[in-house]
């Protein structure tokens, strides 16, 4: 897989309604989306995570807040690794550059967090699949 990977300082919180899923994949019509998954700790910090168990439970899904609406869930501020593809998201692709991301960030030293966020936007009427993976800190 080729893709960027970005070092994102987000200044401002991405905002969303909890929403119940049955398939964390599945992409809805109400706009931009994300999940929210935790990482065991045997795949959140090594070189080479198992695939097929690599993502833990899901912490939460949620779809962008309306303006009437009172967010329930975030993609907090703060510093991130990013990286995207315009494609439609799925498990395989997801975990793939998840995987990556992580790879890059262990590469750099970084401190991540075990949590992996799946973002889903439509960008010029294409769909987005983007992953973000918190850094504690900057070493």
């Amino acid at each position: 897989m080729s893709f960027t990977i970005y070092t994102l300082d987000l200044r401002s919180p991405f905002l969303y309604s909890k929403i119940p899923v049955s398939d964390p994949f599945a992409v809805l019509d109400s706009g931009e989306q994300t999940v929210c998954f935790s990482l065991p700790d045997t795949n959140a910090f090594s070189i080479e995570p198992d695939p097929e168990n690599y993502l833990g439970p899901m912490v939460f899904a949620g779809v962008q807040s309306g303006r009437s609406e009172t967010p329930q869930c975030s993609i907090p501020q703060g510093l991130y690794l990013f990286g995207q593809v315009w494609e439609h998201p799925n498990k395989e692709l997801f975990t793939a550059m998840a995987i990556e991301v992580q790879k890059e960030g262990l590469w750099r030293r970084l401190e991540l967090e075990p949590l992996v966020f799946l973002r889903v936007l439509k960008e010029e009427d294409e769909l987005v699949t983007q992953v973000l993976r918190p850094i504690k800190r900057l070493s």
